[in-house]
């Protein structure tokens, strides 16, 4: 008996609907694979502090677009005045005269005691520009700068730029700065924990915003000189030591001995009775490069 050719409609259908769901999962080669390009993603969140960007190539890793910043259309959106504020300094990027491939620039930078000060002209490649020149004393100086709508990040990527020992123009730059958080000895790293935090503050007072505008560079950790058992912190602005600089000593006991130079006095702070009226060793070791800075007990 021959079999109806309607029979043979399923068979047929059945061969051409490739594995089925279960038959891939039960089978590693089948596994579905992603080019690596879609692995990479951009991360455009920061924090609020000067985060770094890895250095590299002009080319942009944004999404193509048909404007860019370098195209009179939002050429705009470069030009103007940016800056950034920190505790211990700050700076200024001002940008006029934009080209199409180009834009002309200046920018200054406060950092501690020190300073820069750089101006010149940018080749523009779509959201990104570089400044390659040489800087007063002939040295090379390369500063890349990317567009972040928002913000501009600078990029100091060689050179001193005529800027002091330690000073880099590198960092976010807003047209509206956001607002920095309240700065404390902990987390500025001078104090080890909010326990000690909270009995400093009860100790010191309002003076404690001259410990914290103090603590730019804190130094490594040290024993006292006087067997109190005390931790040694210290710290000082960057190029301005023996001007704005502080100390503090602390124990597990809590136990406090500290000071802080005040324009051209010294504070000095404890918590122990038998200390109130004369500092430790430690403290006077300290205070030996401007010991004509009279002490004031507070």
């Amino acid at each position: 008996m021959k079999a109806s050719p309607l029979l043979l409609v399923p068979l047929i259908l059945l061969s051409c609907q490739g594995p089925s769901p279960n038959d891939i999962h039960s089978d590693p080669s089948a596994s579905v694979k992603t080019p690596d390009s879609a692995k990479t993603s951009i991360d455009s969140s920061r924090s609020g502090r000067r985060n770094a960007i890895q250095p590299g190539s002009l080319d942009s890793t944004r999404p193509a677009r048909v404007d860019t910043p370098s195209t009179p259309m939002i050429a705009k959106n470069w030009t103007g005045y940016w800056k950034y504020e920190e505790l211990f300094g700050g700076g200024s990027l001002n940008i006029t005269r934009i080209k199409e491939d180009s834009f002309t620039f200046s920018m200054q930078v406060v950092d501690g005691g020190g300073g820069g000060e750089v101006e010149g002209s940018a080749s523009l490649h779509g959201y990104h520009a570089l400044y390659a020149n040489k800087d007063d004393a002939g040295s090379p100086c390369r500063i890349e700068f990317t567009f972040e709508g928002d913000s501009i990040y600078v990029d100091q990527l060689e050179g001193i730029c005529d800027a002091g020992v330690g000073v880099s123009y590198s960092g976010y730059y807003y047209k509206h700065p956001p607002k920095r958080p309240e700065e404390t000895l902990l987390g500025l790293d001078m104090l080890d924990n909010e326990t000690q935090d909270k009995k400093f503050r009860t100790l010191v007072g309002d003076d404690y915003k001259l410990f914290v505008e103090s603590s730019q560079l804190v130094l490594e950790k040290e024993k006292d000189k006087d067997s109190l058992g005390a931790v040694v912190h210290q710290a000082a602005v960057k190029h301005l030591f023996t001007v704005r600089q502080n100390i503090i000593l602390i124990n597990n006991h809590l136990d406090i001995w500290a000071a802080v130079i005040n324009g051209d006095t010294v504070y000095y702070y404890t918590n122990r009775p038998d200390y109130k009226h004369r500092i430790p060793k430690t403290i006077d070791t300290w205070r030996e490069d401007f010991n004509d800075k009279p002490i004031v007990f507070k």
